[in-house]
């Protein structure tokens, strides 16, 4: 069986995106958008248009244009990339990219986390690519990509692997809002994850950060223990699927 999924049919439209002749979008042109690069990236789930954009302005921008149809939108600095599904070109093909900024991942400061600038940008890159792309297969796999907290779960772990080599839950527990666990940051990601249809009550709240903090404990000692997860894409490709096959991922651990 191949690692990789065969390419969904509007991948071929993009098949010269890198020379900058993208499919033609009734919302937007592409080509007004100077700090846009994007090539093919072949995912687990297939091939995907990944577009990066090094302007932050131009990343918010582009999101509001295709999604909020240009009305200008606070975009939470916290959010560093973005799945787009369902964007229909001028013939009415869908299509799917995946937008990434240029920031530090999850707003989080280099200091922070013991690295250079420099490095640590490179790094957010790598971690967001490998998070989007991971939504991407569970989304063609399994049917879902949601923002639910279990699927920032495994596609945070699986950009930290590519990132890192290895899962390290005190990056998850920083990037959500967590690293002083029993206390909540105020602007940690995980509160981007709470109902979008009603107020959450705050025992939700706290349970949702339990739950987030012992998955993310329970996953660093079991892949401490089964290093085949990680070593290269076979045991990526199977960590992820045996992550998704799950509804609690305490079970599959």
């Amino acid at each position: 069986m191949s690692l990789y999924m065969e390419d969904e049919a509007f991948v071929s439209a993009w098949e010269d995106a890198e020379q900058g002749k993208y499919p033609i979008f009734p919302s937007v042109r592409l080509e007004d958008y100077k700090s846009l690069e994007t090539v093919l990236f072949q995912s687990y789930g297939g091939r995907i248009p990944v577009m990066h954009m090094k302007d932050r302005e131009e990343f918010e921008k582009l999101i509001c244009a295709i999604f909020y149809k240009a009305e200008k939108r606070e975009i939470p600095k916290s959010m560093g990339a973005m799945a787009i599904k369902g964007w229909k070109d001028l013939f009415g093909k869908s299509h799917r990219a995946i937008l990434l900024s240029d920031g530090y991942y999850s707003a989080v400061a280099p200091e922070d986390i013991g690295l250079e600038a420099s490095e640590w940008i490179k790094e957010s890159f790598i971690l967001r690519r490998a998070h989007e792309c991971s939504h991407y297969y569970t989304l063609r796999a399994y049917g879902f990509m949601n923002n639910a907290l279990k699927d920032e779960l495994i596609a945070d772990a699986m950009g930290i692997i590519e990132a890192f080599g290895e899962y390290r839950a005190e990056l998850f527990l920083r990037f959500v809002g967590l690293e002083n666990y029993p206390q909540y940051r105020q602007g940690g990601r995980l509160q981007n994850y709470l109902p979008k249809d009603r107020q959450a009550t705050e025992v939700e709240f706290k349970e949702m950060q339990d739950t987030a903090y012992s998955a993310a404990i329970a996953l660093e000692a079991f892949l401490r223990n089964n290093p085949e997860y990680r070593k290269d894409a076979a045991g990526k490709r199977a960590l992820l699927d045996k992550l998704a096959k799950r509804n609690d991922l305490h079970e599959a651990l």
